[in-house]
């Protein structure tokens, strides 16, 4: 019976039950004895269900056009031959009737079925219900992850196993971010503060547990109205974040520690008006320590704590100030053309990628002196005159990248050089065709982490050797 005058647009149980011999034929588990054969039929029957699972329910949207080859095992023999099969169009019956006479048309091809037996009856042997079955769980949209065998490093895998948990996960990021915006919305409404940011990798939620302890912070401290008009003018005209530790920021914000509790958060709001009057005290240290420098640009973090930085500011000045004058103007001689940045005790003396120079509080004096000699003498390790061209070449990279293969977002960590992140760019363009079929619509996050997973956003994150 010719498939498509039995019905134009088949539902996709009627899709399923028709391509039964189909399945049979080119099953996977009928290559054991050739990996290679297994491998690839395993590959193209991804393609293929996914190709025909998006024509359901009918949207009318157009699908790009791919060829998958499969291998059909000979009656009697250990042997194959390779079908091809084109999907194109967005007709489930004309994909289906395609896919019969594929194995219909194969030379020394097994006896199976004829399809008018399969899409009329629901009578079908034990065996091949079993496969089916196997095959349902393997590639539909609520296939358990286990099903689908991994290889390391095998993208495509994956890719597949992980598709529709990114999809989802990005679904519900959204909606979460949301309904997170209209608690911020509603926060601004009764505080009059400028923004909320979340400073934190964690996933969003936290951020909505962070703004209803907010608010039921500012509903407790009723009971004290003057105490209540107090937070509430602290948070008025300035932005609030979510981030490691309590405290006031430099350009006088607050932050509250996503991980402290409600009662640090209404100290911080409570010594907010006493701590701002420190700013002033601040950007006079800022001037200072860059006059030192020999007029030096300061990078200044606006969100970092306010105290911490007067206190780093105020040791670098005393150990600056110690030396004697040919001492501090052979320093500022090396010093004043660089941008730098005042660290804790913690830190290392270090150029960063940015050209930045990162000097901690509590340097060594003769070894500050020795590195910036280094640096004038080797211009070219800082990277002054291409770091800006090579971040704006580098993001017109990702947007085309992002173009052609139709993703919806890509992203990559700050610690890989440029090249890098080039190079892995045109290694993903140059994927093969299924690996661009399932990581189309996705939004995909360049690692430096080993390991291939599902970010709480919905980003597929993909270490780079991975590509």
């Amino acid at each position: 019976m010719h498939l498509s005058r039995v019905c134009n647009y088949i539902s996709a149980q009627q899709a399923a039950k028709a391509l039964r011999p189909f399945y049979f034929a080119v099953h996977p588990d009928r290559f054991h004895y050739d990996p290679e054969a297994r491998s690839n039929n395993e590959k193209s029957l991804q393609i293929f269900n996914g190709y025909l699972n998006d024509l359901f329910p009918r949207n009318g949207r157009q699908q790009n056009p791919v060829r998958v080859k499969f291998s059909l095992k000979r009656e009697g023999d250990q042997k194959y031959d390779t079908v091809s099969i084109d999907l194109a169009g967005d007709n489930p019956s004309a994909i289906v009737e395609s896919a019969l006479r594929s194995i219909n048309m194969a030379p020394d091809k097994p006896d199976v079925p004829q399809t008018k037996a399969f899409y009329d009856s629901a009578e079908t042997s034990e065996s091949l219900d079993e496969l089916w079955q196997r095959m349902q769980e393997r590639d539909v949209k609520t296939r358990k992850k286990s099903v689908i065998p991994v290889k390391p490093n095998d993208l495509f895998g994956q890719l597949a196993k992980n598709r529709d948990a990114a999809l989802a996960r990005a679904e519900a990021h959204l909606k979460t971010k949301e309904m997170v915006q209209d608690e911020i919305d509603y926060l601004i409404f009764k505080t009059g503060v400028l923004d909320v940011l979340w400073a934190m990798d964690w996933d969003q939620s936290y951020m909505r547990r962070c703004l209803s302890n907010v608010q039921q912070m500012i509903t407790q401290s009723a009971s004290d109205e003057k105490q209540q008009q107090i937070i509430i003018n602290a948070l008025r005209g300035h932005k609030l974040i979510f981030g490691r530790g309590s405290y006031i920021c430099c350009d006088g914000s607050l932050q509250f520690g996503a991980d402290d509790v409600p009662e640090k958060w209404q100290r911080v709001c409570l010594e907010a008006n006493v701590r701002r009057l420190e700013i002033k005290r601040w950007k006079a240290q800022c001037d200072h320590v860059s006059a030192l420098f020999g007029g030096a640009k300061l990078y200044i973090d606006p969100f970092d704590n306010l105290l911490r930085c007067i206190d780093q500011l105020r040791n670098i000045a005393v150990k600056i100030s110690m030396k004697s004058r040919g001492e501090i103007i052979e320093m500022q001689g090396y010093a004043k053309n660089q941008t730098i940045e005042i660290t804790s005790v913690y830190s290392e003396l270090a150029i960063l990628r940015d050209s930045r120079l990162q000097i901690p509080c509590n340097v060594d004096f003769k070894a500050l002196v020795d590195f910036l000699m280094y640096l004038r003498n080797n211009e070219e390790q800082a990277g002054e005159n291409t770091e800006t061209s090579s971040t704006e070449y580098i993001n017109a990279a990702a947007k085309e990248t992002r173009k052609r293969l139709d993703l919806k977002g890509l992203t990559w960590d700050d610690e890989f050089p440029p090249e890098i992140v080039l190079d892995t760019f045109n290694r993903l363009e140059c994927c093969d065709e299924s690996v661009r079929n399932l990581i189309r619509g996705l939004a995909v996050h360049i690692s430096t982490n080993p390991v291939i997973y599902v970010m709480s956003d919905g980003r597929f994150s993909i270490p780079t050797q991975w590509i």
